[in-house]
């Protein structure tokens, strides 16, 4: 395979399970070599991920306790596009990102504001933008952690599953510059969505 890049990142954690990472790869080219021997499983040589048991989670500028969330998914929301180029093997020069368009999604306990019956529709309703946080795993090396520091709801938060017990609810990256400070090509500041692996 020749002129691999990622077109689309995610990640998914579900109670009780393990965290899932997809991506899906796009590919410039690719040839059948003929020779070698027949595909294999690599071997993982990284501490195994813990399981979606442990993890916090606040919607809000401070919460002491975390969100009772149902499971939640992470999407980088990449769109990219071939360059076309006849002087290339299967005709693709490389690719470029159109857009980065990162949303969160998951499914909330009734309310994650005890004040309102269902803060997330008055979200929604007011676009009103808050900080998202959101952290997996206790151990160095097996941790994931992600924060959106203006979220907004993107669409109307519909009803899980569990009827009205729950909302399904999707947060989309909103326009930040808050943070105090310089920054540099490898500092988090000002970025709209933050993703680390710890």
């Amino acid at each position: 395979l020749y002129g691999c890049r990622p077109m689309g990142i995610k990640w998914d954690f579900t109670i009780g399970g393990l965290p899932t990472y997809e991506v899906t790869w796009g590919v410039s080219h690719w040839e059948a070599m003929g020779t070698g021997g027949a595909p294999a499983a690599g071997t993982y040589a990284f501490p195994d991920p813990e399981s979606c048991l442990a993890w916090y989670c606040a919607w809000g500028d401070s919460a002491a306790t975390s969100l009772q969330l149902k499971g939640l998914s992470v999407d980088i929301g990449l769109t990219r596009s071939e360059v076309a180029d006849g002087s290339q093997p299967s005709g693709v020069g490389g690719y470029f990102t159109v857009k980065r368009d990162p949303t969160v999604s998951f499914s909330i306990h009734r309310s994650p504001d005890p004040s309102s019956a269902a803060a997330e529709v008055d979200y929604f309703v007011n676009q009103t933008g808050l900080p998202f946080t959101f952290q997996h795993g206790t151990q160095p090396g097996k941790m994931f952690a992600l924060c959106i520091p203006h979220c907004r709801v993107m669409e109307y938060p519909s009803p899980s599953d569990d009827g009205a017990v729950m909302s399904n609810v999707t947060l989309g990256a909103g326009y930040y510059a808050g943070d105090t400070g310089s920054g540099s090509e490898i500092t988090a500041i000002d970025s709209d969505f933050r993703i680390a692996l710890i």
